[in-house]
């Protein structure tokens, strides 16, 4: 019976993709947004990923170099370090300050980081350098995303039933909290894309149609494009014991083809956080951007104790409305002066 099951699993190489649809199909509903929005974010969710190996990778950064192996600027090898442990109640504290989830705020962290880290990097001025001339930059991380079934049994939850999304970090913003609404609004778009059964149902076929050194180079070819790697574990909440003693505190280390990862783990009323990266990105360790971290984590907590502000007025709602009231003044004007073809 054993022997059935795993053939029939091995057999339906979508079944993950498929089991997450009704998910996502369920998302829209979560966040609301007009139909015509959802439609653009279904359409452009899943153009993005079934042409993702042949779009543009991220702009080039101090973060981002080739991690195809043998590329002469990557060592090849990896360093480590880890942060002080972080209160999770600072972390529930800016969730319920903004409305969002802890993934939000763990972008928006990484996301300043990342922005600080470069700065120092390159130089005020060319970070501030203008639009006209070098474009907006674009940064993205990779998230990996749980495709398990809610309800999965035990042997069926140890599968590889994951894959990985990319967002774009918030980089361009100037202060914490405009980070945190936009890294809000992109991950809320993630969740109503249908980005996550399309990536994996396209996997899927690549290890089943693909050679298998055609897929090894498409896969490093996508992993090339991105800049970091942010991966979030929930750990134990009360503290575990080896071999009789408590275990103060837990840190994982997550690697990938990217050259820079971000881990971090829940642990026992604590986070930490990691990372992972190739010596030629970080020449000066890992300290730098691990302090970044926990800086931008700290305005986070100073922004939600702030006194209440209202939202920044969109932009594009201002540019609706002008334009509504042109069209209503053009109407306006035509029936004043007869101005209206008549029938």
């Amino acid at each position: 019976a054993g022997a059935r099951d795993r053939t029939a699993r091995r057999s339906s190489p979508l079944e993950p993709a498929l089991a997450c649809l009704p998910r996502v199909l369920r998302a829209p509903m979560a966040v609301p947004l007009g139909v015509a929005r959802r439609f653009w974010i279904a359409v452009n969710g899943f153009a993005y990923a079934a042409l993702l190996p042949a779009l543009p990778g991220d702009s080039r950064t101090a973060l981002k170099l080739p991690s195809c192996a043998g590329h002469p600027g990557l060592s090849g090898r990896r360093i480590a370090g880890t942060a002080a442990r972080v209160p999770f109640e600072a972390l529930h504290e800016v969730k319920e300050a903004f409305g969002c989830t802890v993934n939000d705020v763990l972008v928006a962290c990484v996301a300043g980081a990342v922005r600080q880290y470069l700065i120092e990097a390159t130089g005020e001025r060319e970070a501030q350098a203008s639009r006209a001339e070098r474009g907006p930059r674009l940064v993205r991380a990779l998230l990996p995303a749980n495709l398990r079934a809610d309800g999965s049994d035990a042997l069926r939850a140890l599968g590889n039933e994951w894959t990985l999304l990319g967002v774009a970090l918030p980089v361009e913003h100037a202060t914490p909290d405009a980070r945190l609404r936009e890294a809000i609004r992109r991950c809320d778009e993630l969740k109503l894309s249908p980005e996550l059964a399309v990536t994996l149902a396209l996997n899927k076929l690549g290890v089943t149609l693909l050679p298998a050194r055609v897929f090894a180079d498409t896969t490093f070819k996508t992993m090339d494009k991105f800049s970091v790697l942010l991966s979030n574990v929930a750990g134990p909440r009360a503290p575990v014991t080896l071999l009789g003693s408590a275990v103060p505190h837990l840190a994982f280390f997550a690697t990938s083809l990217v050259s820079t990862c971000f881990d971090v783990l829940s642990y026992a009323g604590g986070v930490y956080f990691t990372v992972l990266a190739d010596p030629a990105v970080l020449p000066r360790g890992a300290e730098p951007l691990l302090r970044a971290v926990t800086d931008e984590l700290d305005a986070l907590v100073h922004a939600a104790r702030a006194p209440a502000r209202p939202p920044p007025f969109d932009a594009l709602a201002w540019r609706r409305l002008v334009a509504l009231v042109a069209v209503a003044g053009v109407l306006a004007c035509a029936i004043r002066f007869n101005c209206l073809p008549r029938t």
